[in-house]
Parts: structure tokens; C-alpha cells; sequence
């Protein structure tokens, strides 16, 4: 579509002002709290509660330890909930004027005159974003936005009516737009795997608990410290698979190649148990000697 064709279609599209909200639910962060939560129940609570039921007291240092780790889970629990009710009312819309960011007690307005750049950039432990400049601010755009490419398609269309579409070529949109595809993919996955990660955290915190009583017949204080442990390495063997498909992905799609992510996750998957098992072995020979003298 030429730069004609562009503004002709921009008069009908893009100025009826276009909103976009940040995806509605990040569920890795709901696996973060998950993991968390399954700690306080069976390496906190459950000791206490068996302690008290099978001794009749309870345990001061560990029970202040539980109660004050509740507190912090609490506090952080809470404390994401009134961000995430933050980051929901934030709107990024595409009008006449420019490009702006609506939020409850600011707003950034980039006009279409004043952008001076715009790029795409990649920031360690991101999904990226784009970056749009002009000599007296700058408006960012994560590509955790819903209907990321849709914007994308926004942009192109005000700069060419505006008569700035040679601040972008068609290999910028491409990358925006995989950007947004690898996003929604990582929410997709990440949704569809939230069960069967906690419930292989609670099964790996059950099989440390097990081990550390049966096989190395520990106390519980020894036994709480190991299952704990053991607690985020489920969730950091998923985030390696995850890393190593998203950057697949994205290649795949720059270059136009076929790619299974479904089935590639699953042997990222035994990469990532492959990765972590020997940490898991340090930590069993060092922090097991610490453990066995208390």
C-alpha cells in the first residue's frame, strides 16, 4: 500500500480515536504468588498445625518466622492487586492529534508533528517495546498491549496522513507486530500451563518433604528448610523453557519459518530440568551439610 493509499485510508480509520489496554491478566505472576502461597501452607502452616496436634505447643521462632512471612505474602499480595487495578485503567489511544498514555493522574501526549523517533528495543527480561521520541518527551509502548499489532497498524497509518512515514519502514511494523504475536503466545502458554506448575510445585515440596524425613530422617525445622528450598525450581525450570520458545518464536516468524512451540516447549521443558537438576544437587550437598547440624 503506498503512502497515497496510506493517508486516503487513515481519514476514515485511524482518527476515529482508537484505545488499547494492557493484557487483562499476566498469569506468570499469578504462578509467582501461587508458588508463594503453596510455601507458607506446607512449609509454613502444615509443620505448625502438626506440631500442635501431635506435641500440644507450638514452636515460638518458627511460629513468628510463619506469621511474619503471612504478613509479607500479604502485604505483596495486596500491593499487586491495587497495581494491577492501576495498570487496568491505563489507556494508550490513537487520535487525531498524536499518540498519548491516559493514566488516573497523568497524561503523556506525543503529537504526530513532534515525534522526532521511533524504534523498537529489547530490554533484558521484557517482551519489548517501542520506544517513541520527540525533543522534549518520550512515550513508551510494551508489547504486553492487547492487540499489539492492531496499534502497530494505528501508528503506520497516522505517520503516513501526518506525513512522517519515512520515520518507519514495513520492517518495523513487522517487528511490532511480532512482538504482540510472541506476547499473546506467552500468555496463551503461560495460562494454559498455571495448573500443572502448581501442581508439580506441590508435588516436588511433597517429594523433598518425604525424602528429608524418610530417607535422611530430619527434624522439622531441617525439614522445613529443605522443602522450601526446593519451592521456585518448577517455576525456574518453566521460565527457561519459556525464554528459549519466545526467542525461537520470534525468529520463526522474522524469518517466515515454520515452528511447533507446543511440542518444542516440552523439550525445553527436559532442557530446563537438565539445567536445574545440578543445582538442585548443590544444593542438596551444601545446604544438606548446614541442615544435618541443626
Amino acid at each position: 500500500m503506498s503512502e497515497t493509499d496510506l493517508r486516503e485510508y487513515a481519514t476514515i480509520e485511524t482518527f476515529i480515536p482508537q484505545e488499547f489496554h494492557f493484557c487483562r491478566r499476566f498469569y506468570i505472576t499469578s504462578s509467582f504468588f501461587a508458588v508463594m502461597l503453596i510455601g507458607l501452607i506446607f512449609v509454613g502452616w502444615v509443620p505448625l498445625v502438626f506440631m500442635y496436634l501431635s506435641d500440644g505447643f507450638v514452636y515460638g521462632p518458627i511460629a513468628r518466622a510463619t506469621v511474619y512471612l503471612t504478613a509479607t505474602f500479604l502485604f505483596l499480595f495486596a500491593f499487586s492487586r491495587i497495581a494491577k487495578r492501576e495498570i487496568d485503567r491505563v489507556r494508550f489511544v490513537v487520535m487525531r492529534e498524536g499518540v498519548a498514555r491516559i493514566e488516573s493522574y497523568r497524561k503523556v501526549v506525543v503529537k504526530w508533528g513532534e515525534i522526532a523517533n521511533i524504534r523498537c528495543r529489547r530490554i533484558p527480561f521484557t517482551k519489548g517495546l517501542v520506544e517513541i521520541s520527540t525533543p522534549r518527551s518520550r512515550l513508551i509502548l510494551p508489547s504486553t498491549i492487547t492487540d499489539f499489532a492492531r496499534l502497530g497498524e494505528a501508528l503506520r497509518y497516522g505517520l503516513a496522513y501526518t506525513g512522517r512515514a519515512e520515520l518507519c519502514n514495513d520492517a518495523f511494523f513487522r517487528e511490532m507486530a511480532v512482538m504482540g504475536t510472541v506476547n499473546e503466545r506467552w500468555n496463551e502458554r503461560a495460562r494454559t500451563t498455571f495448573r500443572p506448575l502448581v501442581i508439580a510445585t506441590i508435588g516436588f515440596v511433597l517429594f523433598n518433604s518425604f525424602v528429608a524425613s524418610r530417607v535422611w530422617g530430619m527434624g522439622l525445622i531441617p525439614l522445613m528448610i529443605w522443602a522450601g528450598i526446593g519451592l521456585p525450581l518448577p517455576l525456574l525450570i518453566y521460565s527457561i523453557a519459556d525464554i528459549r520458545c519466545n526467542r525461537r518464536l520470534e525468529k520463526a516468524l522474522l524469518s517466515c519459518s515454520d515452528y511447533d512451540v507446543k511440542s518444542d516447549f516440552l523439550s525445553e521443558l527436559i532442557i530446563g530440568v537438565l539445567i536445574v537438576a545440578p543445582i538442585y544437587g548443590i544444593l542438596g550437598i551444601v545446604v544438606g551439610r548446614i541442615i544435618f547440624i541443626l
